[in-house]
Parts: C-alpha cells; sequence; structure tokens
C-alpha cells in the first residue's frame, strides 16, 4: 500500500476515539452533577431535621427551663418522631429510616438515600449519607 493511500487513516481514528471519550467524560459529568445536588439536598433535610428535633425536644420540657433556668434534657421521642417526619416529607416516603441519637442536650442525625444516576457507568444507583449535629442553647 503506498504512503498517499494510508494518509488519513490516524485522523480517522483519532476521530473516532474522542468521540467515546467525550462521551464518557460527559457522562462522569452528569453523574457527578446529580450526586453533589442530591448530597446538598440530603445535606439541608438533615439540618432540617436537627432544627426541627432541637425544638420538639424542647418544646416537652420548657415549663422546667422557665422555673429552674436549667437546660433540661431532649425529649427523645418527640425528637425522633419530628426528624422522621421532616425526612419523608422531603425525600419521599420510600426514604431511608434516618438515624437519630439525642444525648442530653445534643442530637446528632444521620441521613442517607440513595440517588439512581442519569448514566450509570458502574452502577445504576449510589449512596448519598450526611451526619449533622446540634446543641440546645440559651437564647442571649
Amino acid at each position: 500500500m503506498s504512503r498517499d493511500r494510508r494518509r488519513g487513516q490516524t485522523l480517522i481514528v483519532f476521530a473516532i476515539m474522542m468521540v467515546f471519550l467525550v462521551l464518557g467524560m460527559l457522562a462522569l459529568v452528569c453523574d457527578t452533577a446529580v450526586m453533589f445536588s442530591e448530597y446538598d439536598k440530603v445535606g439541608l433535610v438533615a439540618e432540617d431535621c436537627v432544627q426541627g428535633a432541637i425544638a420538639a425536644g424542647f418544646a416537652a420540657d420548657r415549663t422546667a427551663y422557665y422555673a429552674t433556668g436549667q437546660l433540661p434534657a431532649l425529649d427523645a421521642v418527640a425528637a425522633k418522631a419530628v426528624c422522621r417526619q421532616d425526612v419523608t416529607d422531603a425525600l419521599g416516603p420510600g426514604a431511608a429510616d434516618p438515624q437519630i441519637q439525642v444525648t442530653g442536650e445534643i442530637v446528632t442525625v444521620t441521613v442517607s438515600d440513595n440517588v439512581t444516576l442519569p448514566v450509570p457507568l458502574w452502577t445504576p444507583t449510589a449512596h448519598v449519607s450526611v451526619t449533622r449535629q446540634g446543641q440546645l442553647g440559651r437564647g442571649a
């Protein structure tokens, strides 16, 4: 084969390979964008959950605070109920049950969700988990 007939072969192979490279990068960018978006959403849900849990836990024993001036221990049952409702409202009824730990005046919440990826490269879903912590404090 003469050199003139093979001259454009590298260009064609390079163009075909670039198509696959660009499509792979596009899929990776789309999946990453969805993951970051879902991570932010789950993080906001966890923060709302902590605030709601503190408010509900404190409301149950507010009269003791006003009488003694001492911060009461949070009502764990009320805090967990409010947090579970917040997660269900924000992420839907199929959302994973949040992990809630109430220790004295500190609430720790872990919210997780499974994300369906728009362009699944290795797996069709990914797991997102966020932990937030809040503490009951005095106002000024």
